[in-house]
């Protein structure tokens, strides 16, 4: 399979993948198709360009989770540019830092929070106010040329000084993430998966694109479940989660408070990342219970994940600290 960047990958499932009725995002009670949300992404990409957006551009998201989030990330890619979270839970002074370090050129909220103050050349689109104006637009794949050296996303760490410190991320490097998906997992890539981090942890780009680039569908987690591992559990059971990408905190906090009311019967992948893993025993029962595979994977935000170890023998026999494992391929 060869490299390509991820919202062309998601234009082909668009194209001939999928049924166009496939759910590509489920978030509550609300589905929305492969086709709808592409559509719709591409009326917003439309949007952007006609407000200069173009390769390399940063263009911030400020949308609350929901299935617009996942089409503004899409849309911004379409359109040429390069998204950076902006999560509305995050203080004003951060928000104000993040915004002034790279050069934000354009604006994407769905009318909650916004950092303040926005210089005038900063184009904000609310996605409420201005739907009448992005529904006019046309809803055709854009013609704009990514390459793989082009931006796909700025993304801010904390800092070891306190003050945000932005990693840009290529495409190339996510589309040889994808490609190796593609070729080494592509069985899984298809099933129902969870949404649980922020778009502002790298990780989320991984439990997100390797979903929607290959058929799957994506379960977003409500903020609620995000936070207490009782109500993830329940909704884990309640929603027949296939797939899941838990950091290994929430995957620790998630598998302790599992029970006979919350197990998942359906699942059949885990892949977790962040720091060194530890296999408790509560991790042993559901494993050895579902006949899940777990995978370990290992990558520094500046080049997303880089090594992977599979377990899918007799959890019995799993090592208490897992190493890291494997490169992924072209990774190293």
């Amino acid at each position: 399979m060869s490299a390509r960047c991820f919202h062309r990958l998601f234009e082909t499932q668009v194209a001939a993948g999928v049924s166009p009725e496939t759910a590509a995002v489920e978030f509550d009670d609300i589905v929305v198709t492969y086709d709808k949300l592409n559509r719709r992404a591409n009326r917003l990409a439309h949007h952007l360009i006609a407000l200069g957006v173009g390769p390399d551009v940063p263009v911030g998201v400020s949308v609350a989770r929901s299935p617009d989030m996942m089409m503004s990330m899409l849309a911004v890619a379409k359109a040429g540019g390069a998204y950076v979270p902006l999560d509305p839970d995050e203080t004003e002074e951060r928000r104000a830092l993040v915004v002034e370090d790279c050069g934000l050129r354009a604006l994407l909220t769905d009318g909650g929070m916004r950092p303040a103050p926005l210089s005038a050349d900063v184009a904000v689109v609310d996605l409420s106010a201005n739907a009448d104006a992005i529904e006019g637009a046309c809803d055709r794949d854009p013609e704009i040329r990514v390459a793989l050296g082009n931006l796909a996303y700025l993304m801010y760490t904390s800092g070891s000084t306190g003050r945000p410190k932005g990693t840009a991320m290529e495409h190339g490097a996510l589309a040889n993430l994808l490609a190796w998906h593609g070729s080494i997992r592509r069985g899984s890539c298809g099933l129902r998966t969870l949404q649980f981090c922020s778009i502002a942890f790298d990780f989320s780009f991984h439990e997100i694109f390797s979903t929607l680039c290959f058929g799957g569908t994506l379960v977003m987690a409500d903020e609620t479940a995000r936070r207490d591992p009782f109500v993830l559990a329940r909704s884990i059971r309640d929603r027949a989660i296939e797939k899941l990408f838990l950091p290994v905190s929430a995957l620790t906090q998630w598998a302790a408070a599992v029970d006979e009311n919350s197990f998942p019967d359906r699942l059949k992948h885990v892949v977790t990342t962040g720091e060194q893993l530890q296999i408790t025993p509560a991790m042993r029962t559901i494993f050895a219970r579902t006949g899940a595979s777990l995978h370990n994977h290992y990558g520094a935000t500046e080049f997303q994940d880089a090594t992977t170890l599979t377990l899918s023998d007799d959890p019995k026999l799993w090592p208490l600290l897992p190493p890291v494992g494997r490169p992924l391929a072209n990774a190293i």
